[in-house]
């Protein structure tokens, strides 16, 4: 089923926050790529805290950045 819009926000905001390179390295483009959203949701409280983002800055903020997109991504689930 295709993605509602908010799904499609949290996923821009971890792709923008990580790196287009980084994120497309992640599992849950595949999960989402297979229909499976549940763990493309689970998938994206997992990556690593290490990363860094745009311009190689570390972001001391990334478990509330996931936090965020992670229920911006929930809220997108048709009821």
């Amino acid at each position: 089923q295709p993605l509602e819009p908010l799904q499609i926000e949290a996923l821009t905001i971890l792709a923008y926050t990580m790196g287009e390179q980084r994120f497309a390295r992640t599992p849950v483009m595949t999960y989402v790529n297979q229909g499976n959203t549940q763990a493309a949701l689970a998938a994206i409280g997992y990556w690593d805290e290490s990363q860094t983002g745009m311009a190689g800055q570390r972001l001391e903020n990334l478990r509330e950045i996931r936090a965020s997109a992670a229920a911006l991504f929930t809220m997108g689930f048709r009821s």
